[in-house]
């Protein structure tokens, strides 16, 4: 019985420690910069790239009727979680940087964008939950990084092509 007991705790000991792993923060990815852009077109391609979505159309009665009784009885509570939980969103915009913030069930990752002439730098400024260090975070926040960068790359790409066609109107009506 003891044997069995030991095994179980050794099990569970070395099923947590594998659980949970840290990377490190170098992991991160810079983001080139389209050159047709303007240091203000590239704040705000990066801003634009966590634009919130907008509410489902289809949703039944039963849903919005559920979802405003839920709102009413929790108040201010339920409607940050409603609209932030697993969401970046912009905490503030600066001469050369926009700064994120994230929070998914209680964790939390902000992250500074900085614009360093034709590339955009990830830094990873503060964390709750994340057990970040120095040089190492939990993977799991340069996942949601990761993928906040093909959301920013997407909007420039978008701000560039918009800037290039309005450009090649603007010659074009000139002719």
């Amino acid at each position: 019985m003891k044997t069995i007991l030991c095994s179980c705790l050794v099990f569970l000991l070395l099923g947590f420690a594998a659980g949970c792993r840290t990377t490190s923060i170098e992991n991160v990815k810079r983001i080139m910069v389209p050159q047709n852009l303007t240091l203000q077109e590239t704040k705000f391609a990066i801003a634009r790239s966590v634009a919130p979505e907008t509410a489902p159309d289809g949703w039944k009665n039963w849903e919005k009727i559920t979802d405003a009784a839920i709102g009413a009885a929790f108040g201010a509570r339920y409607e940050r979680q409603h609209q932030y939980n697993g969401a970046w969103y912009v905490e503030s915009v600066e001469p050369k940087a926009v700064v994120f913030g994230f929070t998914n069930r209680g964790y939390y990752l902000r992250v500074r964008m900085v614009i360093d002439g034709g590339q955009i730098a990830p830094v990873i400024e503060d964390s709750n939950g994340l057990r970040q260090t120095e040089n190492s975070i939990h993977k799991t926040a340069v996942e949601w990084i990761n993928r906040l960068e093909i959301r920013i790359r997407s909007s420039l790409g978008a701000v560039s092509s918009y800037k290039a066609s309005m450009a090649e109107e603007r010659t074009g009506s000139a002719k």
